[in-house]
């Protein structure tokens, strides 16, 4: 016996209303041809991660910290990254970061002139990815 399956539906951002129809071989006629079979579910969308507030330039004075901060939205888990002149940065001595209601921060401690440049946060979640870039410039430096 051999039966086929087909799915349709009508699909909304939210949700999806398949419908399976059943059918028998032409040499089961003693069986019904047709049969179907409603199922509902919902289907979650799943959002790429975007900036709601991008990372500002700071201008600032040698050996004070400076955070920079940007506000992040899409699906979770949205994993954060931070780059210093396109190399990766990481919590240290020298830096602080972290990910909190949706926002990320990048603290640098205690800045000097070798701080100075361009500092990209990097969001991304399993259907994308965005970032941001601001630049650090200290006082008194040409």
């Amino acid at each position: 016996t051999f039966f086929g399956c087909g799915v349709s539906g009508k699909k909304s951002l939210f949700s999806e209303t398949p419908s399976c129809l059943l059918e028998s071989s032409p040499k089961l006629d003693n069986f019904p041809k047709l049969s179907l079979c409603n199922t509902s579910f919902l289907a979650e969308r799943k959002f790429p991660p975007s900036f709601t507030r991008t990372l500002r330039d700071i201008h600032e004075t040698i050996g004070l910290p400076v955070t920079f901060d940007c506000g992040i939205t899409g699906s979770e888990p949205i994993e954060v990254t931070w780059a210093k002149n396109n190399q990766e940065i990481r919590t240290g001595r020298k830096y602080q970061i972290s990910y909190v209601d949706n926002i990320a921060y990048l603290t640098v401690l205690n800045i000097d002139n070798a701080d100075s440049g361009t500092y990209t946060c990097h969001a991304s979640n399993e259907v994308g990815k965005d970032s941001c870039t601001a630049q650090l410039s200290i006082k008194g430096i040409d």
